[in-house]
């Protein structure tokens, strides 16, 4: 691959440390840059390296004069961020000042602290396939599975889903993972707004994260109500129906998309819905309706899937709450 050699010295490195921290950086930021670092490129992939990283900038200039060598200066160094700007030359001198030997202080930290995060970096890639998975729209997360873990490699689990989701390294900071973390101790149906338009929604059995919430459902957006052929087939936003009738040889019973209903009790006049203020439905084996808000929270569905899930129903009552229970 391509390579990019870059100036980087050890008190860029210092500063960049001291950035992060003053930031809120997780331990990933506290490390500092990296000696090699992957760049997309707009050519194709480029590996950035910093064979100075190590040495001092007064060691580096003292060298150009030792050999009289006229290093090019990259303007953009001459407009420092406002941040980085008073880091190196306020905080810089007055941490010298406590300890003049602070720089290589902090440089030995952030070369502990990325041995240590490399370390935990493997674990977190050995768990990362049995508590994240795919789905439309984002990733989910195992919520039994990710409380059971050392709070250390939850929070690098969090930040890994975040950084997938997002696609960025550097807009991910600590106060956004502990929310996550402090959202897994909540209730079903609490979510957060982060970065980015990021949502986190603490589902019963999982976190879900995506920028569309609507899309972390699975289910197509269910809009109106739609009247079924019986016998026949009806094509409606993404779903499709089919209704035929057969001998009554079992009684009635669901599972999962498959239901079969009893045609005298049913009667013909189907139609396909979504949930109403107010609904009520008797479940097969109670005697007595409950309310459907209630039965969506007994059977740990989620807020945010129960308006998709579809309500097959006649003119008078909900026959089938479709993939959990018939009437």
């Amino acid at each position: 691959s391509r390579r990019v050699a870059v100036g980087h010295t050890a008190d860029d490195q210092a500063e960049t440390i001291l950035m992060h921290l003053v930031r809120g950086a997780g331990g990933g930021g506290l490390r500092g840059m990296r000696p090699e670092t992957p760049w997309p490129g707009q050519a194709g992939p480029v590996l950035v390296v910093r064979p100075l990283l190590e040495l001092r900038r007064q060691e580096v200039e003292a060298y150009c004069q030792a050999h009289e060598l006229e290093p090019r200066i990259d303007t953009s160094n001459l407009g420092l961020s406002p941040l980085r700007n008073r880091i190196r030359h306020k905080l810089v001198p007055l941490l010298e000042k406590l300890n003049p030997a602070a720089v290589a202080a902090l440089l030995r930290t952030a070369r502990a602290l990325a041995d240590d995060l490399d370390f935990i970096e493997g674990q977190v890639a050995k768990q990362w396939r049995h508590v994240a998975q795919k789905v439309p729209g984002g990733l989910a997360l195992d919520r039994h599975k990710l409380s059971q873990l050392h709070p250390s490699l939850r929070r690098h689990l969090i930040r890994r889903a975040l950084e997938e989701v997002t696609g960025e390294r550097r807009d991910v900071e600590a106060t956004h993972i502990e929310q996550v973390m402090a959202l897994l101790d909540k209730p079903a149906g609490s979510h957060l707004d982060l970065l980015k338009g990021l949502t986190v929604y603490g589902d019963y059995d999982r976190l879900l994260l995506g920028a569309d919430p609507a899309q972390l459902c699975p289910l197509p957006a269910l809009v109106g109500q739609h009247r079924l052929q019986v016998p026949g087939v009806t094509d409606f936003s993404g779903w499709r129906v089919t209704a035929r009738l057969i001998p009554a040889t079992s009684s009635p019973a669901a599972e999962g998309w498959t239901a079969e209903l009893d045609f005298g009790a049913a009667g013909a006049e189907l139609m396909v819905r979504g949930r109403r203020p107010g609904d009520r439905f008797q479940p097969l084996g109670m005697t007595t309706p409950k309310k459907l808000q209630d039965f969506f929270v007994d059977e740990k569905v989620s807020r945010l899937w129960r308006p998709r899930v579809p309500l097959v129903a006649s003119p008078q009552d909900i026959l089938w709450v479709v993939g959990y229970r018939i009437a």
